[in-house]
């Protein structure tokens, strides 16, 4: 901590450089009050101009910050900290009873060295500089190419599909700059006991975000094909797919105040080829004998919510609106036009779908 002449730019140093985090420095009189946990608990400390003597000001149990003197020099409040919350309270100004300060405690290297080394970003940046006011020698400066740093694995696991029905293990990256992820890997079925390989690619380095997806797999469905009573036409099948989906998204962020507002458009074209399939019939759900499904689907989502506490498990009011349309305008393959609106509002105490829809001519 130091002391600036405003007037004439000299510095004089108050307390010298110690590891000690102090915090909101406030002139008051013959003293300067600040903030410090160096007693074990975050409370108001002086440091006196003339002398250089610190003293501990309070000594509260649960911590006491942001020391302002009064007008006539005779009180000092502070931010008191306590089990039924936090208060401003106030103390006369006697630096008589003041205590004497304890010293900053030493870090003992023994506890941090072990821990660097633990670190996956030494080998990278290499040693951890030690303090900033010594010199260090020069590092090397290149250009960053973010193309050949696009691909950084950091993570793999297994996870349940959203329907529950499949699993899936892989590996996800996501480059230093966090602007493109990937996750790549092999899913489970395991209701129709089928699998299937998947890659996922997104660009977030410049807007539009761009996404990229490709899916590989085989199905298998068990159903009747009569059109009619008796159903005793029972008919089993396995065929292959190829998906390929690719397009663009645009998220805006409306946040201005408490409330968190987001728009994000889309639009994403999906081709889909099938393989093998011998069934008669076909369901609405499945491309079937149609062999290809060429699909340009655009969507709109929309959320209004009130910034949530890290206790709360979602957001105690708000609303979220989403909205999709597909369709086949290349007149190839199965041809039909579909869309849907889900809007859902949350109150403090209970969540509550107001409407979910799905409206339009199926995929025929």
């Amino acid at each position: 901590m130091a002391l600036i002449d405003t007037e004439t730019g000299q510095t004089r140093e108050l307390l010298p450089v110690a590891n000690n985090n102090l915090s909101h420095p406030q002139p008051g009189g013959n003293f300067v009050f600040y903030n410090s946990p160096q007693s074990g608990i975050d409370n108001v400390y002086a440091v006196e101009i003339s002398t250089g003597e610190v003293k501990q000001v309070t000594s509260r149990p649960l911590g006491a910050y942001h020391a302002a003197v009064s007008p006539d020099g005779q009180r000092l409040a502070f931010h008191d900290f306590r089990v039924e919350g936090a208060r401003v309270a106030d103390m006369p100004l006697e630096p008589t009873r003041w205590t004497a300060a304890s010293a900053a405690p030493i870090t003992p290297s023994a506890y941090t060295d072990p821990l660097l080394t633990q670190e996956p970003g030494v080998g990278t940046i290499g040693a951890v500089v030690p303090d900033s006011g010594t010199v260090q020698p020069s590092l090397a400066v290149s250009r960053y190419n973010r193309f050949n740093h696009l691909f950084n694995v950091f993570s793999w696991g297994l996870v349940q599909s959203p329907d529950g029905q499949g699993v899936r293990l892989g590996v996800r990256s996501q480059d230093l700059l966090s602007t493109t992820v990937a996750v790549a890997g092999v899913g489970f079925d395991q209701t129709e006991r089928t699998g299937n390989v998947f890659a996922d690619l997104s660009y977030q380095g410049f807007l539009p975000v761009l996404d990229l997806s490709v899916q590989h797999g085989s199905r298998r469905t068990t159903g009747f094909v009569d059109r009619r009573a008796p159903l005793d036409s029972a008919s089993a099948d396995r065929w292959r797919y190829t998906q390929f989906t690719t397009g663009v998204r645009l998220p805006l962020n409306f946040t201005r105040s408490k409330y968190l507002k987001g728009l994000t458009l889309g639009a994403h074209y999906s081709q889909q080829q099938v393989r093998d399939y011998d069934l008669r019939t076909r369901r609405l759900s499945e491309v079937g004998f149609g062999g290809s499904l060429h699909i340009v689907q655009y969507s709109l989502s929309y959320y209004h919510q009130l910034l949530q506490s890290r206790r709360d498990v979602g957001p105690r009011w708000g609303q979220n609106l989403s909205a999709v349309w597909r369709t086949t305008p290349f007149r190839a393959g199965l041809q039909g036009n579909q869309w849907g609106c889900r809007e859902t509002c949350t109150f403090r105490e209970c969540s509550n779908i107001i409407r979910c829809a799905c409206v339009g001519l199926p995929i025929s």
